[in-house]
């Protein structure tokens, strides 16, 4: 069998299965967020209190049977963040911004110029918020040094579901995650670059000229 040129790979007559690949991937990791969050008990979580305090551009390593993932992770210390996800096997970036103090979450589908918009859950970030342990049935792991860097450790149950186990590790000073194991899952998240700096703030809003979906997921 003859292989593609990259020219052949992205060329004007396969832009649109490219377009579609993109919409699929947005959707699958709009569905594993949905996923994460369902069943969730946590009621008591304060979301426009609750957020990091500390503004940070991080880049992740998600390694997983499915492979590597790669993301970055933005925070303006204010109550937004960004989080930019390139799947394994994969160059379409998937996009969400949190909005924690409208208690808001916007999911972009750059290829497409949409977004959709949702509530945000007390889950906030998930296993990227050390808030939403805090705020959970949650077993402490005490301290330990990670990468150099003094961290304080979390775990928990995902949904309640014993078999979906999770533990984060977080920066003390910053409260950043440095390191998530899920070990049923096989999977692991691990901060490879922490820069500490203010990001720029059109990181934290809707493109100009994106259309709002009013297809839900």
């Amino acid at each position: 069998m003859n292989s593609l040129s990259p020219n052949q790979l992205f060329s004007t007559r396969t832009a649109p299965l490219w377009v579609v690949l993109a919409f699929i991937i947005g959707m699958t990791v709009y569905s594993q967020v949905v996923k994460f969050e369902a069943g969730s008990n946590q009621s008591t979580r304060d979301l426009t209190k609750t957020f990091p305090r500390v503004p940070y551009e991080a880049a992740y390593e998600q390694v997983s049977p499915a492979g590597l993932a790669i993301l970055y992770v933005y925070s303006d210390g204010k109550g937004k963040v960004r989080h930019e996800a390139t799947m394994p096997h994969s160059t379409v970036v998937s996009v969400t911004i949190y909005d924690f103090p409208n208690k808001k979450r916007y999911f972009l589908q750059e290829a497409q110029k949409m977004f959709l918009s949702s509530n945000l859950k007390p889950t906030g970030l998930g296993e990227f918020d050390e808030e939403m342990f805090k705020n959970s049935d949650y077993e402490d792991l005490g301290r330990k040094t990670i990468s150099g860097m003094p961290c304080h450790g979390y775990g928990t149950l995902l949904n309640g579901d014993k078999n979906a186990p999770v533990e984060s590790w977080f920066n003390d000073r910053t409260g950043c995650l440095v390191l998530s194991i899920s070990p049923n899952s096989k999977s692991s998240t691990s901060l490879t670059r922490y820069i500490s700096r203010q990001p720029k703030a059109t990181l934290f809003t809707v493109p100009p000229g994106y259309k709002q979906s009013t297809k839900a997921f």
